[in-house]
């Protein structure tokens, strides 16, 4: 019980860096030039969230100041989904899947 409760209190903590990495996400879609899709919204918020949740456990014992974590991870947030964009082509090029010419 008391790993459960340790699990939940972490978690609880992590709230505000999510929120802070999704509206990180929320303000790179409002400043993309890409159509707005279901896909793209859930998908960009749902990379802002992961991210914001490994960044937040990188830097949970980082002697940093807990305000500069926190903007550590909205700017994490806000550069999530350009960071998957990028793996994305790497990865296809790397399997075959797109030409060096044309950019996905």
């Amino acid at each position: 019980m008391d790993e459960f409760r340790n699990s939940l209190k972490t978690i609880l903590e992590m709230w505000p860096a999510i929120l802070l990495a999704l509206l990180g996400g929320i303000a790179r879609m409002i400043n993309s030039k890409r159509a707005v899709t279901v896909c793209f919204v859930f998908g960009g918020l749902l990379s802002s969230a992961f991210v914001a949740i490994v960044v937040s456990l990188l830097l949970a014992d980082a002697e940093i100041p807990r305000c500069t974590q926190m903007a550590i991870v909205g700017m994490s947030g806000y550069s999530s989904s350009e960071i998957l964009s990028v793996l994305k082509t790497k990865i296809l090029k790397k399997i075959g899947g797109i030409n060096d010419k044309k950019n996905s």
